[in-house]
């Protein structure tokens, strides 16, 4: 399962109004300024820290906002789980192994782990692409995990909102 959006509901426009809340912002603005790819990939690959990616964020989105206060918008994306979740999860534990891949960040998934750790109880594995340092839809990820998990491809059912991710682990041989 993918995390964001699939387990857990995610809220982009909650990060966007925090953020401009606290630089004093109209959130539309700060919307169209935010962009995908680049920098916030290698933020999820782990290929830079936390600071630089702050340093990237303040250039984007053109305000002059403190780490700390960036990090507080960023946690404000994740909501609660999505509904009847909890139980389809409850209902698959004994009878199928379960994993989550999360395009994710360190300082996300540290707050993850704090506040869903029940949640994540079940899981048998969880996969962050800050840890190996390759995100989704890249086929190396899925191959990977499929290693980790030992279990081809082929046998892996995967869990996705986001199309081009469910698109790359279909090219894989995932069902997805």
């Amino acid at each position: 399962f993918d995390f964001g959006g699939v387990l857990v509901d995610i809220d982009f426009g909650r990060t966007f109004a925090a953020w401009a809340r606290a630089a004093g912002a109209d959130t539309d603005t700060i919307a169209s300024r935010w962009q995908f790819g680049g920098v916030n990939d290698a933020y999820e690959r782990g290929e830079i820290g936390f600071g630089e990616y702050c340093d990237h964020l303040r250039a984007m989105l053109e305000v002059e906002l403190p780490d700390e206060t960036l990090l507080g918008g960023w946690m404000e994306l994740i909501k609660e789980p999505m509904p009847d979740m909890r139980e389809l999860i409850a209902a698959l534990v004994g009878r199928i192994p379960l994993y989550v891949l999360s395009n994710t960040n360190r300082e996300h998934w540290a707050y993850v782990g704090g506040r869903f750790t029940e949640f994540l109880k079940p899981f048998s594995g969880i996969f962050c692409s800050h840890e190996l340092g390759v995100r989704k839809p890249d086929a190396v990820v899925f191959e990977r995990v499929a290693q980790e998990m030992d279990v081809p491809l082929h046998r892996i059912a995967f869990f996705d909102d986001f199309e081009p991710n469910v698109v790359g682990a279909r090219a894989v041989g995932l069902q997805a």
